[in-house]
């Protein structure tokens, strides 16, 4: 491993890490029940500790997957510390406030009202039965499909085969199609 030299670690943390703050905050404050305080403190304890080893740092192109494998470590950490359950994978959506235009007719309004109502029900019908997937797939899945890595990425994090990781992640969605079925009584509209 080379030394590397202060403005070139400036310039490498300032433009491949520092980018990806709110995608490493996303990831932790999905794993914290949604504490912002508490994922606020992890993801900064996640950037401090990319600053000090910015210098294991192998390929650029693959930092968000070593930035991840650090954020997965220190959420492990504090829940180590805490001793506490599992925590929620995916970050609830805030409520988007409807705000009807003029032009709309009273009925418009409800219809559109009732709609992202319904909306907002099946997501936090997802949510649920993602709680009910077992944290190994909850981690893998959310590796996947919210911080959009490749499956060699989420094996390397989870120091885990790349073939298995694929397995994990096929039998996690299927468990989680099946939750989500029998919480919305196989309404899968």
């Amino acid at each position: 491993m080379t030394v590397m030299n202060g403005k070139r670690r400036i310039q490498l943390f300032e433009s491949k890490i520092e980018p990806e703050y709110k995608r490493v905050f996303c990831f932790v404050y999905s794993r914290v029940y949604k504490d912002k305080e508490l994922a606020q403190d992890i993801t900064q304890s996640t950037m401090e500790n990319a600053w000090l080893k910015i210098e294991q740092v192998r390929n650029e192109e693959s930092i968000r997957a070593w930035l991840m494998k650090i954020a997965v470590n220190e959420v492990k950490k504090y829940f180590r510390i805490q001793n506490a359950q599992k925590r929620s994978l995916f970050e609830e959506e805030s409520y988007e406030f409807y705000h009807s235009e003029i032009s709309k007719t009273a009925e418009q309004v409800e219809d559109d009202v009732l709609n992202q109502i319904i909306i907002k029900e099946k997501e936090n019908l997802l949510i649920e039965a993602l709680n009910n997937v077992p944290s190994r797939y909850q981690v893998i899945i959310d590796l996947r499909l919210v911080q959009d890595l490749k499956f060699n990425e989420i094996a390397e994090i989870m120091r885990m085969d790349p073939a298995q990781v694929r397995v994990y992640y096929k039998r996690g969605v299927m468990l989680l199609y099946k939750e989500y079925l029998q919480l919305s009584n196989g309404d899968i509209e």
